[in-house]
């Protein structure tokens, strides 16, 4: 259907907040919020955050028509911006649908031929990481900033901190116990306006020294 390929980027973004509390477990090994029985059944993938900050790779198909006319194009990015080029990479400010215009250009014998192509871009469905170490062994976790989509509102957020912890607020402290390497996931859970509930999960790999 679409004459275009597009690879989805979605990265991290750093903000500094402070909160109290810890892993929601008990002395059994039993997360009081019940997020290890979310983790234990889930069948999604989760996606790891890396550091930068909502950005696409947009990539059309054609270099060239079916006689070798050549086509060149000029994407128009729905937030202001544009830019040329068969294959682009953009970054934006915020997370949320943008309308995408490919305008592609060829000339036949002199005459100049345009065709224009809208693309609804969905920049989110992301289970967002965002961190801030306390001091060598606590950690202060940010889930605010993941997105599902702008018909979905967030819900309910479930952490994994990756040492037999678990967490189930937005915002969430975890006292690790021992150096080593962790891996943190965050399902959220949101509702759309139709009322269709949906999950996303997402993955930030720590280091303790």
């Amino acid at each position: 259907m679409y004459h275009q390929i597009l690879l989805f980027y979605i990265f991290l973004s750093i903000v500094f907040f402070k909160t109290d509390g810890g892993g929601a477990k008990t002395e059994e090994g039993e997360d009081l919020c019940k997020a290890s029985e979310v983790f234990r059944t889930t069948t999604l993938n989760c996606d790891l955050a890396n550091d930068r900050l909502y950005c696409v790779e947009l990539q059309a198909n054609d270099r060239e028509d079916a006689t070798g006319n050549l086509v060149t194009h000029l994407w128009l990015l729905g937030d202001g911006s544009m830019k040329p080029g068969n294959k682009i990479e953009h970054c934006y400010n915020v997370y949320g649908t943008y309308d995408v215009q490919l305008i592609s250009t060829k000339k036949v014998e002199g005459i100049e031929f345009v065709d224009t192509t809208t693309y609804a871009l969905d920049v989110g469905e992301i289970a967002l990481i965002q961190e801030i170490k306390e001091d060598r062994f606590v950690y202060f976790f940010d889930g605010s900033s993941s997105y599902i989509g702008d018909d979905c509102k967030n819900l309910n957020y479930y952490w994994s901190f990756g040492d037999g912890n678990y967490a189930c607020d937005m915002l969430v402290t975890n006292r690790y116990t021992k150096p080593g390497e962790y891996e943190v996931k965050l399902i959220v859970e949101g509702i759309s306006d139709s009322g269709e509930k949906r999950q996303i999960c997402g993955i930030k790999r720590i280091t303790i020294r």
